[in-house]
């Protein structure tokens, strides 16, 4: 068979995989959210985490980089790689993707840069998503709860990080079942255009939510469980920290970590505290971003622009360089 019918029914294929990704990978209804958090709650083993909506972290695709601009696509783990950011939820599947950056920018640039940040497009308030370390702890613009950081000061911070890490897995766990059911794409470098590598992966997304919701489900391997998380970074400038919040949540998480109930003025208390109303003593504005720190770690001045067509998941220029503390 020709190449080239090879290569046009490769594209044709994923074209309408791709079509089905506003379907497929979508948000949360409202009516939807109590049962999101319920499943959040009890992979956490805290009422505490039922405001929880969704688990957020990075992943890095192996690509053959463009000659030109090879160095961008260098990662912290000195491999050429692609930045997929993903958000799941309770159940390991796919509610948003934003895919395209160079391996050398930082988790949380990918996620300044993303609709979903700068849009708030999710969580509505009065709910939040967990991250690893190397995200900020946001209250606005959207709610970002993230573990507390080394050294811990108390029994409360780390009942409270060990929460969080059971919750937040869960995105590890769709990455690992991603990379297990499709080896030959996320297990060696894609030999295929830069450009077209996010539309390979969005459509593995599409087919993984697919299998999930029709009961094909996959343990992952062990290898491809999951990714070290990256350095911390500053929160943006104009964000408002979320360390109260974080610190109201640990409380409750505390006295409620060995039964998944509790009252409901608790419930409410979180709730308006994560829908952004000032509480007294104010809110506190996060640090502005520290350009030469992003420098100095690694993060590469002027990237390349990545572009797509694939429905509001654009893949932004990555020549604006910044990197998010809180």
């Amino acid at each position: 068979m020709p190449r080239a019918t090879v290569h046009r029914a490769v594209h044709n294929t994923s074209r309408k995989a791709l079509s089905l990704l506003p379907q497929v990978v979508r948000l949360p209804s409202e009516e939807d959210l109590p049962h999101v958090g319920a499943g959040f709650a009890r992979l956490a083993g805290s009422a505490a985490f039922n405001r929880v909506v969704g688990s957020i972290d990075g992943c890095h695709v192996r690509v053959t980089p463009p000659i030109d601009d090879a160095a961008c696509y260098l990662n912290r783990k000195i491999f050429y790689s692609v930045q997929f950011q993903a958000v799941c939820d309770h159940t390991a599947k796919f509610i948003d993707v934003f895919i395209g950056f160079p391996g050398s920018a930082h988790d949380a640039r990918v996620l300044k840069h993303s609709p979903l940040y700068y849009h708030q497009r999710y969580p509505p308030p009065g709910f939040c998503i967990i991250g690893d370390g190397g995200y900020p702890c946001l209250r606005q613009p959207i709610a970002l709860m993230t573990p507390y950081r080394q050294p811990l000061q108390n029994q409360l911070q780390v009942r409270f990080n060990g929460h969080l890490s059971r919750a937040r897995c869960v995105v590890e766990r769709a990455f690992g079942i991603l990379k297990t059911r499709w080896r030959s794409i996320f297990l060696k470098a894609l030999e295929v255009d830069v450009l077209y590598v996010p539309e390979v992966i969005a459509c593995c997304t599409v087919l993984h939510n697919i299998c999930l919701s029709n009961g094909d489900l996959l343990e992952a391997e062990d290898y491809v469980y999951g990714e070290a998380g990256d350095y911390p970074q500053p929160a943006p400038q104009g964000a408002i920290c979320g360390a109260e919040d974080r610190h109201r949540m640990a409380i409750t998480a505390s006295t409620t970590s060995t039964r998944l109930r509790f009252g409901v003025d608790a419930v409410e208390a979180l709730a308006v505290s994560l829908s952004g109303v000032t509480t007294e003593g104010g809110s506190t504005t996060a640090t502005s971003w520290d350009d030469e720190a992003m420098r100095t770690g690694g993060v590469t001045d002027g990237l390349p622009p990545i572009a797509s067509s694939i429905s509001e998941y654009h893949f932004q220029d990555a020549a604006v360089a910044s990197t998010p503390q809180c």
